[in-house]
């Protein structure tokens, strides 16, 4: 008899969990039309809103590099220790998150080592594309990276240019030329850090969330977990913002002498830091006698570089954003004259204007598959009609 109240306690919730399940089926396919055989897709399609909420909460303490996730960068172990092959020519692929991406894109990368085979002092050696890129890195990270692993690399190519003017919405106390996320630390004491860290654990569990329901097969065909996780990724983002937002206010009180992110002397000084790291990793890589390719990210941000598809013209465009663009489009101006004078700087920030095709994946910069192709199609036409492949 004593056991009933718990039989029936465990049936409640059993019944309960039951109905949750039931009523999160009708929602979803009353709200998407899709039905569990589809919810794996529902959920992959929100990896953009993902993607815009990383807080780079993996990301550990470098000694040399500031800050990097041991997931990521991960040809830095292979060639520290590995003796490198005679018959391996190595391609090392420097920058932030964008470069990260299209290295990483399989396809993209069997077609540079399908391509750049026809650099001239490849001499019938097989390519190798080095993954050296790294989410929020920035001049200096990518001359550290070269300068202290770089030595083995027979030709360098660096994708970048949106993070060297980027303020990260952080305010310019910080240091403009420290990896992104050293804020965390940074900010430790500021009366703020209560929106960083809650920002922090926000998408913390919106990462985990996403790729455990996607890592695991049971979850995808439920919907009241498929609903969690949908709308954790789907509220996150603008939950990020907000809290990103009201920490820019607690900030801006405290130091309002501050100057704005669209002052000329703020942009002076990041073109600056960026130019002088750039011209040593130039000066470093001649005297290591290593070829070298500067090629300036396109952006959704810059007017008339791309004609939008309906998805990115709901997707991509944010208020926060739109001085970037201004600002990034005078970046480019500057980095060309650099170009003139016959440094290795390559704008690609033109490289969508006859793409009608969806190549934007979130309100940043970051490309899908196509947008991938399309920038490592022009790197390698780039790379193989300049003088050095003459």
């Amino acid at each position: 008899m004593r056991f009933r109240p718990v039989l029936f306690i465990l049936l409640a919730l059993f019944c309960s969990y039951l109905l949750a399940e039931v009523a999160a089926l009708v929602f979803l396919w009353l709200a998407t039309g899709q039905l569990p055989n589809e919810y794996e897709s529902l959920i992959l399609s929100k990896k953009g809103a993902v993607a815009n909420v990383d807080f780079a909460y993996d990301w550990n303490l470098h000694p040399y590099l500031g800050f990097r996730n041991p997931s990521r960068m991960f040809d830095l172990e292979r060639i520290q220790v590995n003796n490198k092959p005679r018959d391996e020519f190595w391609v090392g692929v420097f920058g932030g998150s964008v470069a990260e991406s299209l290295v990483g894109d399989s396809a993209v990368q069997a077609y540079l080592e399908a391509e750049l085979v026809k650099f001239p002092t490849v001499a019938n050696r097989r390519i190798r594309i080095l993954q050296l890129a790294h989410g929020g890195f920035k001049q200096p990270q990518q001359l550290i990276t070269y300068s202290l692993y770089g030595e083995k690399i027979d030709l360098a190519i660096s994708l970048e240019g949106v993070n060297e003017i980027s303020d990260f919405m952080l305010g310019h106390h910080f240091p403009i030329d420290f990896p992104v996320t050293a804020f965390r630390y940074f900010y430790q004491d500021h009366p703020g850090q209560v929106y960083l860290k809650a920002s922090q654990l926000l998408v913390e569990v919106v990462h985990r969330g996403y790729w455990a329901y996607l890592n695991t097969r049971p979850l995808q065909w439920s919907p009241l977990a498929t609903l969690m996780t949908f709308t954790l990724a789907s509220v996150g983002n603008p939950l990020h913002l907000e809290l990103q937002t009201q920490f820019q206010r607690t900030y801006r009180r405290r130091f309002l002498s501050q100057r704005p992110f669209g002052s000329d002397e703020v942009f002076n000084q990041l073109f600056d830091v960026w130019e002088r790291n750039l011209q040593t990793f130039l000066a470093l890589a001649r005297a290591r006698q290593t070829p070298v390719f500067i090629f300036l990210q396109p952006n959704q941000y810059i007017e008339k570089s791309k004609p939008f598809s309906d998805w990115e013209l709901a997707n991509i465009l944010s208020p926060n954003f739109r001085i970037f663009g201004m600002y990034y489009t005078k970046f480019l101006e500057h980095a060309s004259v650099l170009g003139k004078q016959g440094l290795p700087v390559y704008d690609l920030s033109q490289v969508f204007k006859l793409t009608n095709e969806t190549v934007y994946t979130d309100v940043c910069c970051h490309l899908n598959s196509v947008g991938n192709r399309i920038v490592a199609e022009a790197m390698v036409g780039q790379i193989l009609n300049s003088d050095i492949s003459k």
